[in-house]
C-alpha cells in the first residue's frame, strides 16, 4: 500500500450560522445512519471537484476522467431531486435544463442506468425551450457566455 495523503481541517463556524447548521445536519446520525460525516464530506467535493482535479492532475486517462465526469453529473443530477422534493420546488423553473430522475441505480449488480429518464422534455417541449432561452441571461458560477467572465 502506498503513502496516504494527509489533509487536516478544523473549522469552527459562529454557532447562530448557516454553515453550524449544515455542519450539524452532517453529523447527525440519526438522519444519515449510513455514513459518517467524512463520508459525506468527501461525496459532496467528489461530485463537485472529483473530475476538475483527475483532468488537472493529468495521469488519467480520458476515458477514465469522462466516466468520473459522468458519474459526477449524476450525483449532482440527483442531488438537484433531492433538493428539488425537499423545498417543495417546481423543476420547471429550471428551463427543462436538468432532467428529473437522471442516474438512478438499477436493481441488478448496482450499476448505473443511463438511459433518459422518460420525464426528459418532449421534442415539442424542448424546441420551446430553445425558442426562449436567452443567452444574454446565463452566467453560471463564473461560466459566461460573453468574453468577460464572473467570478465570486
Amino acid at each position: 500500500m502506498g503513502e496516504n495523503k494527509d489533509f487536516y481541517w478544523r473549522y469552527q463556524p459562529p454557532l447562530d450560522s448557516d454553515h453550524a447548521v449544515l455542519l450539524s445536519y452532517i453529523q447527525d446520525r440519526e438522519l444519515h445512519p449510513d455514513a459518517n460525516t467524512r463520508e459525506m464530506i468527501l461525496r459532496a467535493i467528489s461530485a463537485y471537484y472529483m473530475p476538475l482535479a483527475l483532468s488537472n492532475e493529468g495521469s488519467k486517462t480520458a476515458a477514465h476522467i469522462e466516466q468520473i465526469g459522468i458519474d459526477s453529473i449524476f450525483a449532482l443530477l440527483r442531488q438537484v431531486d433531492r433538493i428539488c422534493a425537499a423545498l417543495g420546488l417546481d423543476r420547471s423553473k429550471f428551463g427543462g435544463i436538468v432532467p428529473m430522475g437522471v442516474g438512478m441505480w438499477s436493481t441488478a449488480g448496482g450499476a448505473f442506468n443511463t438511459r433518459l429518464p422518460a420525464s426528459m422534455p418532449t421534442p415539442e417541449r424542448q424546441a420551446d425551450i430553445e425558442e426562449d432561452f436567452d443567452p444574454d441571461r446565463w452566467n453560471i458560477g463564473g461560466l459566461s457566455t460573453h468574453s468577460e467572465v464572473f467570478s465570486d
